[in-house]
């Protein structure tokens, strides 16, 4: 009877071990994604600032599968389901869809007016 009890003390601790550990690097996975769009975003958004400011800025990123848009103003980057807006001084209207990996990213000002060319 006690080797009983013995082997589900012990079966309830590995599983305890367990799902801790699942849930540790649950937190630590959305940490990192958090992470990571916040770096890219602040790239981006940073080439497009300097695009408004000198006419045209250009950078070669690693990005995850994502969305780079800008409507009424407001630069976004999409990840999965987090995302990252901020507004821009100039009018915009672009949507591009860029799979994961490096990419040139070049952000054009013409007529007031902020471009992206993704290649």
């Amino acid at each position: 009877m006690s080797e009983i009890t013995e082997y589900a003390l012990v079966v309830m601790a590995s599983m305890l071990l367990v799902s801790g550990s699942v849930e540790v690097y649950n937190s630590f996975s959305g940490l990192e994604s958090r992470l990571q769009l916040g770096g890219t975003y602040l790239t981006i958004s940073g080439l497009a600032y300097r695009a408004v400011a000198t006419g045209a800025a250009n950078a070669t990123i690693a990005i995850p599968s994502s969305t780079i848009s800008c409507e009424n103003g407001a630069l976004t980057l999409s990840f999965g389901s987090l995302g990252m807006a901020r507004s821009v001084p100039v009018s915009c209207d672009f949507v591009d869809s860029v799979a994961a990996g490096e990419h040139s990213l070049a952000f054009i000002v013409t007529s007031g007016e902020l471009k992206l060319e993704v290649g």
